[in-house]
């Protein structure tokens, strides 16, 4: 609350946004500064993971297919729901891109730029005028991101010394930068291997193959350092989930809810083949049921594969009953005892989410 308080007065103090329907910049610049003050002083593993289970149920329950885009004269609750989240992994997403130095500097520039006067988006991407892959402007990926609502996904197939990866989502319906619903386009995905490196920073094709590649495993996107979902075929998610049994501890609190959740909503939109992905459904839930110290907030984790697993469609909720929750469950993500597995605050109040969509304790 008071690195927020901090950047919010270092940045307010200077300039101010433009456009209320922009506001979610500022948000998200603020949220920006502050997690890297609090990562430096407390190095908290809970709070990235917070917020990462903030976003993937912001996408999946609250608040699918959004744009960061906001009403003219947007209000409290508006900006509380849309800003400070998928903003905030988009702007770490460009300063993967272009380091953590430049990305401070420009954000400095801007600032400073403006001083006693206002900024908008564009201020900040004519800034950000480097170039990856030779051609494509840092300044166009973040437009793109910002203009378009949503959270997209890629696929990794392995097969033999070679992987396929290709982007989905066109059966999601999103929003546009123009405010229009429609079919989720292809997104410019950085890439991001565990294993090797790319030629290539950005995907901008439907998919690509690459060969040889040496045996064992490849995780993409881990710890969500870019704004997209990772699917892998079966075979992968089973060693994956092999992984988690033997040596958990091995990855961050963040990687680790990223996979569980990961496969989970992919199980749940039925991307993964049956009876096997039901199989490996059961096996995931177990896993974390058995071993809570080591999956905290694990119940958000798995709620896609609880709820789509015991139920089929959820009630329709008014507003305001989706606003209250979203709050109750939010409010729960504070600190490790509130987020422990199966028995926090986190805990009671997805279970109560899970009992008003669905009329029974899920959790």
């Amino acid at each position: 609350m008071l690195a927020t308080w901090l950047a919010k007065q270092w940045i307010g103090g200077y300039a101010a946004i433009s456009e209320g329907t922009e506001l979610c910049l500022q948000e998200d610049l603020v949220s920006f500064i502050a997690d890297k003050v609090i990562k430096r002083m407390t190095n908290d593993e809970f709070t990235r993971l917070g917020q990462l289970a903030k976003i993937y149920l912001s996408e999946s329950v609250f608040l699918l297919g959004e744009t960061l885009k906001l009403d003219e004269y947007p209000n409290e609750l508006e900006i509380t729901e849309k800003c400070g989240l998928k903003g905030v992994a988009m702007l770490e997403s460009v300063e993967s891109l272009i380091g953590e130095k430049t990305m401070i500097s420009k954000i400095n520039e801007m600032i400073y730029n403006s001083k006693k006067g206002a900024y908008s988006s564009e201020t900040l991407y004519g800034l950000l005028n480097g170039t990856v892959d030779s051609d494509i402007y840092v300044s166009q990926l973040l437009h793109y991101w910002r203009e378009h609502g949503g959270l997209p996904y890629m696929t990794i197939d392995r097969l033999g010394n070679a992987i396929k990866i290709t982007q989905n989502g066109s059966n999601m319906t999103v929003k546009n930068g123009v405010g229009t619903w429609e079919r989720m386009p292809l997104w410019p995905l950085p890439l991001k291997f565990t294993e090797f490196k790319l030629p290539i920073q950005i995907m901008i094709s439907h998919g690509i193959q690459l060969s040889p590649v040496r045996e064992g495993m490849i995780f993409s996107n881990l710890g969500f350092p870019n704004y997209y979902r990772v699917n892998y075929d079966i075979d992968t998610w089973r060693e994956i989930k092999t992984i988690l049994t033997e040596n958990a501890t091995s990855y961050t609190l963040r990687e680790r809810f990223q996979l569980v959740s990961d496969f989970c909503y992919f199980y749940s939109i039925k991307s993964l083949p049956e009876p096997a992905a039901s199989v490996l459904r059961n096996e995931f839930v177990q896993l974390v049921r058995l071993r809570p110290t080591s999956f905290p907030i694990c119940d958000a984790a798995i709620f896609q594969c609880v709820v789509t697993h015991e139920h089929t469609r959820p009630r329709h909720l008014d507003k305001s009953q989706m606003v209250q929750l979203r709050r109750k469950v939010f409010d729960s993500f504070t600190n490790s005892s509130e987020m422990e597995c199966r028995s926090g605050l986190a805990h009671d109040a997805l279970n109560d989410l899970c009992t008003k969509l669905y009329g029974i304790s899920c959790l």
